[in-house]
């Protein structure tokens, strides 16, 4: 979850420095 709701995280953290998360519409 983020600051803007929730969010699936399309990445794992670490892969590339940070996390990449898709906004659930």
């Amino acid at each position: 979850e983020t600051t803007e709701g929730q969010a699936r995280v399309t990445s794992r953290p670490g892969q590339t420095g940070q996390v990449n998360a898709v906004l659930l519409e």
